[in-house]
């Protein structure tokens, strides 16, 4: 019933920024969206995995078949309903490249997400909070990283 018309990124940098914007918010929501969310990555990583249990286990390939035409055929469904409403169907033909890229980007930028800091309207952020077992040097060592490129850039 609702629809959210947002400028579209310009470059690969924008869109990375975008998509880990996105995904640092995966440790504050309810834990049962939190569980949904990790039910998908890791749906997502068993399909990178797919390939290595095909070679290994190949009385498996038809259900692996199986469900890569189920799940092409319900996001392709969905794409193209979205692609009818915004007026862009010339961009279905990108459609088998995307969902090879998403497959591949979502676990990544699920896992990054919480951890990097993003830019977005010309400043860095970083929403979400590492539960405290989770939390390294390392991590800390990003955000001051953060900070310092953020007070660098408004001295500028």
């Amino acid at each position: 019933e609702t629809v959210v018309r947002s400028l579209p990124v310009l470059t690969v940098r924008e869109l990375i920024h975008q998509r880990l914007r996105w995904a640092s918010k995966g440790l504050a929501y309810r834990r049962s969206m939190s569980v949904f969310l990790f039910g998908i990555y890791l749906y997502y990583l068993l399909w990178l995995a797919a390939p290595v249990l095909a070679v290994l286990r190949p009385e498996w390939i038809p259900w692996i078949l199986l469900t890569g035409v189920w799940k092409l055929t319900w996001d392709f469904a969905t794409v193209r309903m979205g692609c009818r409403l915004f007026g862009q169907t010339s961009l279905l033909r990108y459609f088998l490249p995307y969902s090879v890229l998403h497959v591949l980007a979502s676990p990544i930028f699920g896992f990054l997400g919480p951890m990097l800091a993003f830019r977005w309207k010309d400043e860095w952020y970083r929403t979400a909070r590492l539960p405290r077992p989770l939390r390294y040097r390392r991590l800390m060592r990003t955000r001051r990283i953060a900070r310092e490129r953020r007070a660098a850039e408004t001295t500028l």
